[in-house]
C-alpha cells in the first residue's frame, strides 16, 4: 500500500466535501445518499503562504508578511469576526508540544502570532 503526505489543509477540504456525500454502499448497489441525520456547519479554511524575498532583509520579510496577511484578509474577511485556530502546514508532529498551536484567537491575536514565527527555522 502506498502512502503520501498531504497537508492538512487539503485534507480537511477533501473531507469536508466528499465524507458524507458519497453514496453509501448495500449489499453491492450504489445508493444515493440519505438525508444526513446531523447537519455539519460549513466548513471555513483559510491558507497564508509565504516566500523567502530574493534578498531577506528584517524589513523584506516584514513586508511579505504583512502583504500576505492584508491579502487573506480581504480574501477572508470572515476572519476578522470568528474566533480561529493556527498552526503551521507543513507535515510538522507534535506542534502543540513545539508552542506552533494557537487556539480560539482574535484576528489580530493570530496577525502578531504568524508574525512571530513566519519564515523562520523550526527546530
Amino acid at each position: 500500500m502506498s502512502a503520501k503526505a498531504i497537508r492538512e489543509f487539503d485534507g480537511k477540504l477533501l473531507l469536508s466535501k466528499y465524507l458524507f456525500s458519497s453514496p453509501e454502499l448495500s449489499e453491492g448497489k450504489e445508493e444515493a445518499p440519505a438525508e444526513p441525520a446531523f447537519a455539519f456547519s460549513q466548513s471555513k479554511v483559510a491558507q497564508v503562504s509565504f516566500e523567502m524575498p530574493k534578498e531577506p532583509t528584517p524589513a523584506s520579510i516584514k513586508n511579505e508578511i504583512a502583504s500576505k496577511l492584508f491579502q487573506a484578509e480581504k480574501n477572508y474577511p470572515w476572519l476578522l469576526t470568528t474566533k480561529l485556530v493556527v498552526k503551521p502546514d507543513q507535515l510538522i508532529k507534535r506542534r502543540g508540544k513545539s508552542g506552533l498551536l494557537a487556539i480560539n484567537k482574535t484576528w489580530e491575536e493570530v496577525k502578531q502570532w504568524i508574525s512571530d514565527r513566519a519564515l523562520k527555522e523550526v527546530t
